[in-house]
């Protein structure tokens, strides 16, 4: 996984290096941030947006404004679906749910 300052960000399979994600910000500013937790990623940027992208799932990425200001850094607690999130205010404790793809 890679994010820039093109407000992209890249995901490539590891053994081939092939793209296998490219998610562009829709609201046009920089990832602060991004964890790798439960078979997601978890994306922050600079306006405190996080944005749960599934990456073998058709189900649409989902967009959580949560904070008022810019999230520094995301933590993931591995083997939980729990992460910390750091901003200007402190550190807060989400817990990332996934849903169940209807088949």
């Amino acid at each position: 996984m890679t994010s820039s300052f093109d407000q992209q960000i890249y995901a490539y399979e590891s053994l081939s290096d092939k793209v296998t994600l490219k998610f562009s910000n829709p609201r046009k500013c920089v990832f602060s941030s991004l964890v790798w937790n439960e078979g997601m990623i978890v994306a922050a940027d600079e306006e405190g947006t996080l944005y749960c992208i599934q990456i073998n799932s058709d189900k649409a990425i989902e967009e959580l404004k949560k904070y008022q200001s810019k999230i520094h850094s995301l933590v993931g607690v591995p083997g939980r679906p729990d992460i910390f999130v750091v901003t200007d205010a402190g550190v807060d404790s989400i817990r990332i749910i996934k849903g169940i793809k209807a088949v």
